[in-house]
């Protein structure tokens, strides 16, 4: 997939009689898809997509049944379609959408599936129903977001306000958080996390001495994007449950590595969840987005 993968065009029509029009930007609805289309609604398939190459294949072709009809919510640039399966998600301007349905299936009675040709739209399609809605506009990223990461440390401190020590095992409680953490509570920010990903940012930026707990996060991950999840996301960390209740913090007493650089990433990319349930999780354990 391209790096500078994007929305390339929009379509929606108000009836299934009027013809589909371009607009360069929609609002998409949560659990009910494109706001105005007559195909939105509930069920599996709130929008389409399409890929620039099989759009120009329906502009041209005029014997594939479906070429004659079909048409997209979203034409795509640089999205490779074969990455998608059905419980994918993607992201597209600010909003996220799972997808329900990847390819368009075939039809007997099409010339071109009849003469054993391969028609675009059975892999560069795919359907989809919104997660979290917003405005979409032309030009908007489109990014297939990675559901699975793993636990590169888990961390404790047994007072607020100093650096988290890397443990072999953490034991997580229902509605309270990290055993032994200064941090856990019945409160909604009961266990942080940071992706290495982003402190590695900080070491590109300049700061050395970088390792596992040292921004005081609970649990250090690698291979999702935290920071963009949306509060009240699930995810299985290890065998325990997790929501997001917050995305970043305030920081109120700059430390040795803002003062350093003039920022620190924790504010920015590090996240906040309470626990489900009780467990003992593990570096290693693999965490999966719900």
């Amino acid at each position: 997939m391209s790096d500078k993968s994007i929305i390339l065009s929009i379509s929606t029509r108000r009836s299934k009689e009027e013809k589909p029009f371009a607009v360069q930007s929609c609002t998409l609805i949560k659990d009910h898809g494109l706001e105005g289309d007559c195909s939105s609604g509930p069920g599996d398939r709130q929008v389409t997509f399409m890929s620039r190459e099989a759009k120009e294949y329906c502009d041209t072709n005029k014997e594939g049944l479906c070429a004659r009809k079909f048409t997209a919510s979203f034409v795509t640039d640089g999205l490779d379609y074969s990455l998608l399966k059905k419980g994918s998600r993607i992201t597209l301007g600010g909003c996220e959408v799972e997808i329900t349905g990847a390819g368009k299936r075939c039809f007997d009675e099409c010339a071109i599936h009849s003469r054993g040709m391969r028609c675009p739209l059975t892999r560069d399609t795919a359907f989809g129903k919104v997660i979290s809605g917003g405005t979409v506009n032309c030009g908007d990223p489109v990014k297939i977001r990675n559901m699975r990461g793993s636990v590169v440390a888990v961390n404790i401190s047994t007072r607020k306000g100093t650096i988290k020590e890397p443990v072999s095992e953490g034991h997580l409680i229902r509605d309270f958080g990290l055993e032994n953490d200064a941090h856990a509570g019945n409160w909604h920010r009961q266990v942080s996390l940071l992706a290495q990903e982003s402190i590695d940012k900080m070491t590109a930026l300049g700061a050395s001495g970088l390792s596992p707990g040292r921004f005081a996060e609970n649990i250090t991950t690698q291979g999702l994007e935290l920071y963009s999840l949306p509060v009240g996301t699930r995810m299985l960390i290890g065998s325990a449950e997790a929501e997001i209740t917050q995305i970043g913090k305030e920081c109120h007493h700059h430390c040795e590595i803002y003062k350093q650089l003039g920022m620190c990433i924790m504010p920015l990319e590090g996240i906040f969840v309470k626990i489900l349930n009780d467990a003992v999780i593990r570096p290693g354990d693999v965490i999966e987005i719900l």
